[in-house]
């Protein structure tokens, strides 16, 4: 199944299961499912730039123009960094809660990965003022 379609099922099958209402994944609007990164407007869920599929915890405002999106041929590479006044753990728990239900299999409470693909969350800085980054390279 080509990355389309992969994305296109998974919102279906979030929308099936009422987690677009959470917050947790994109909106579908005439049978096309819509997720645009950065969004953040009322019942829309962001998600990590360069990325359909991975949401940006609601805590967490992304860097403009800070992603790095890369098509290899054994993958996409994605590098995106996103800020907040919030806490570490604060993310993790995001994450941690989320991405389970997306396919991800946790590693740690940073690590993922899922179809042949591997997740890291880094961070920067002090809580209250963090810097995140998210790293999605080919396994």
């Amino acid at each position: 199944m080509n990355f389309v379609k992969q994305t296109m099922a998974r919102g279906a099958f979030l929308a099936f299961l009422g987690l677009t209402s959470l917050g947790l994944g994109p909106s579908i609007v005439g049978g096309i499912v819509i997720g645009l990164a950065g969004s953040t407007s009322a019942g829309a869920q962001a998600f990590i730039e360069g990325s359909e599929d991975l949401p940006l915890a609601p805590m967490l405002t992304p860097v403009a123009e800070g992603a790095v999106v890369f098509d290899s041929p054994s993958g996409r590479i994605v590098e995106a960094i996103a800020y907040g006044n919030t806490s570490r753990n604060t993310v993790t728990d995001f994450y941690i809660k989320t991405l389970p239900e997306l396919g991800w299999k946790s590693l740690d409470a940073t690590h993922y990965h899922r179809e042949g693909e591997r997740l890291v969350i880094d961070f920067f800085g002090a809580d209250g003022a963090l810097n995140v980054r998210f790293t999605l390279v080919p396994e």
